[in-house]
């Protein structure tokens, strides 16, 4: 029996479709369903901290105190399609994790419907070129292994809003990759898909801007469609802001506001870096006859309004956000998912033509050189499901929730930097502290420097939140309370738990961490 990594290509791919070939992403995508419904801690290890948020909020605007996190602030720090969409699941009264499963799972199903529609769209756009046997399995197998591991889980099926937005800008590439990147071709069904994207994740409107400035550039008189494809997502930007105003007093969002930073010598060395080698990358595209990559060309042609977006998105966040998180970088993941199929495509025919060992063993060079990496990766990360080394600190924060519930006053008001997972599974009202889902006046205390008087004004009786055993929370209750407030603080219980990985204070390694409840 051939068991030869040619021989398997060759068997494989033989009489298979790429059209077929085009689901194994998905598969692999899906398979993720046992681990959200058969692992007890899955959901934990998908999900952040921050996913908590929303469906806590949704549970109380459900209930009808409105949009507030901890039913005493008011707060639009989330972005407003995804809490559309968790409110009447959460709003069912439903707790646990039963509706935290739900909510993967459907997430899981929309990304792997996603990467099938993205893959057939690819197959259309470049499948007119005569391929090699084998290359269409060596091309869809790196985008498997690239979209179902771990790390690409937990950006895009996280909870979260990110499903949702790389749902509406994968419609968006799919226009593009028919129209051959000519969105006014398709103006309203581009401008929709805009829209939407704005209200899943509001940063979306450099993308509005970036297809507004190449529509402009390409224009050739079509006013008309132009109007079409701008107008609608920037009513709905207004809209929203306009909402936002009406509600909370301000245009944008607390969340937003909290981690913008401003300009640093660091970040503007960042922006001018990733603005270079944009700008490089644009000319070169632009530059290319298409002889040595051809379909690798074609797309980048096509989608090279999603590479600009990616772009003004990694110059911001990693410029001026304090902070960026892992799910910001969704669109990051979604193109670099559409390149790497022609570009395996054409590193495939190259190797092909320029083997002399015959197609099998050149198509198990080029699957190794893609694929290597990405399964190590793969395996790297499914290391961390197994070690289960993500999830203590959630765990514990659940088993203080729990406590919380069985032996403080019903009235009790806690606060929290972390107030996610436990504020979901307590009934107590938390006050999320770092201003995340807490209001613009809150933000505005922060930044005061008279948080303390506001918290107490609200009733803010206990903390609790996660924190390495020898520190507790003492200093950190101290820069955000100040220590009239917090100085006699008494510790009541705590959970420990070990953690490996690194924290804002800490290398990589193993740490022994709590999850502390002090009442002031």
């Amino acid at each position: 029996m051939d068991v030869a990594p040619n021989g398997i290509i060759r068997r494989m791919s033989k009489n298979v479709s790429p059209s077929v070939l085009s689901a194994l992403p998905a598969v692999a995508v899906v398979a993720w369903l046992a681990v959200i419904w058969l692992w007890s801690a899955g959901p934990f290890f998908l999900t952040f901290d921050d996913a908590f948020y929303y469906f806590e909020i949704a549970r109380n605007i459900g209930e009808g105190h409105g949009s507030t996190f901890d039913r005493i602030n008011p707060t639009n720090g989330y972005h407003p399609l995804w809490m559309v969409l968790c409110v009447p699941l959460f709003a069912t009264g439903a707790e646990g994790l039963m509706p935290v499963r739900v909510v993967l799972s459907l997430q899981a199903i929309a990304w792997a419907a996603v990467l099938y529609a993205l893959g057939r769209a690819v197959v259309g756009a470049v499948g007119d070129r005569p391929v090699p046997r084998g290359a269409w399995l060596v091309a869809f197998g790196a985008l498997a292994a690239l979209t179902s591991g771990a790390m690409a889980m937990k950006c895009i099926v996280n909870g979260l809003e990110t499903t949702l937005l790389v749902s509406a800008l994968a419609g968006l590439l799919i226009v593009g990759l028919r129209t051959e990147g000519d969105l006014l071709a398709r103006p309203l069904v581009a401008a929709s898909l805009l829209s939407v994207g704005v209200l899943a994740r509001t940063d979306v409107v450099f993308l509005v801007a970036v297809v507004a400035v190449q529509s402009l550039l390409s224009l050739r008189g079509r006013w008309p469609e132009l109007l079409k494809l701008l107008v609608p997502p920037a009513v709905t930007t207004a809209v929203y802001m306009g909402v936002n105003l009406q509600l909370f007093g301000h245009l944008t969002q607390v969340s937003g506001d909290l981690k913008r930073v401003g300009p640093s010598w660091g970040g503007m060395a960042t922006v001018f870096g990733i603005g270079l080698i944009v700008f490089l990358g644009a000319r070169a595209t632009r530059n290319a006859t298409g002889d040595s990559f051809p379909r690798l060309v074609r797309v980048v042609r096509s989608t090279g309004f999603m590479g600009l977006h990616v772009g003004v998105l990694l110059a911001y966040y990693l410029g001026f956000q304090s902070f960026p998180r892992l799910w910001y970088f969704g669109p990051v993941l979604l193109w670099t998912a559409v390149l790497i199929v022609p570009l395996a495509l054409d590193l495939a025919e190259k190797a092909v033509e320029e083997s002399e060992h015959g197609e099998g063993r050149a198509l198990a060079t080029i699957g190794g050189i893609l694929l290597i990496p990405l399964v190590a990766g793969f395996g790297v990360q499914a290391k961390g499901v197994v070690e289960d080394t993500l999830t203590p600190v959630r765990l514990a924060s659940r088993s203080a929730a729990t406590w919380i519930n069985d032996n403080l006053p019903a009235d009790a008001v806690l606060g929290s930097w972390d107030a996610g997972v436990v504020g979901y599974f307590t009934h107590a009202r938390i006050i999320n502290l770092d201003g995340v889902v807490n209001s613009h006046d809150y933000l505005a205390a922060m930044r005061d420097h008279t948080a303390g008087p506001f918290l107490a004004e609200r009733g803010l009786s206990y903390l609790v939140n996660h924190s390495d055993v020898e520190e507790g929370l003492h200093e950190t209750a101290e820069l955000f309370l100040g220590l009239e407030m917090m100085q006699d603080m008494e510790e009541l219980q705590r959970w420990e738990f070990t953690f490996t990985g690194s924290t804002n204070k800490a290398e990589h390694g193993e740490h022994q961490m709590a999850v502390f409840l002090y009442e002031l």
